[in-house]
């Protein structure tokens, strides 16, 4: 958990971040926490730090290659309001921007997890969601 949330506080800064994103080990390690954790601390963490380093071309990259994909649409289903914004952003930044990210989000079960999503009542998440869907 104390990694995942320095991990987190580096990645809000440009030069860590992009050390971060040009490391597939640490993004894999990102990845592989966010799966085995039942800490909601570090999965909130380890889901903010993909966040951070998906507004930029090699962090889509990394984590579409880490096998992100299927992670953070295992998370659409959280209970925590913070690790469901950081999961639908995250995923929006890769369906706008990465290469088979549609693919793989269908074959995550993606679409099933976010039509779920569209019973919820903020309007801001909803476009997201709403979009993601297109």
């Amino acid at each position: 958990s104390q990694a995942a949330m320095m991990v987190h506080q580096l990645s809000k800064k440009e030069a860590s971040r992009h050390a971060i994103m040009n490391s597939p080990q640490m993004v894999a390690a990102l990845v592989r926490a966010m799966q085995t954790t039942n800490d909601v601390e570090t999965t909130r963490c380890a889901a903010g730090t993909l966040h951070n380093l998906s507004h930029h071309r090699q962090g889509l990259l990394s984590i579409f290659k880490s096998g992100g994909i299927p992670a953070l649409v295992k998370l659409l289903g959280s209970q925590v309001e913070s690790v469901l914004f950081y999961a639908i952003t995250t995923l929006h930044n890769l369906l706008l921007h990465q290469e088979g990210s549609k693919m793989a989000v269908r074959l995550a079960g993606g679409l099933q997890k976010m039509v779920a999503l569209l019973q919820r009542n903020n309007v801001k998440f909803l476009a997201i969601v709403t979009d993601c869907l297109q």
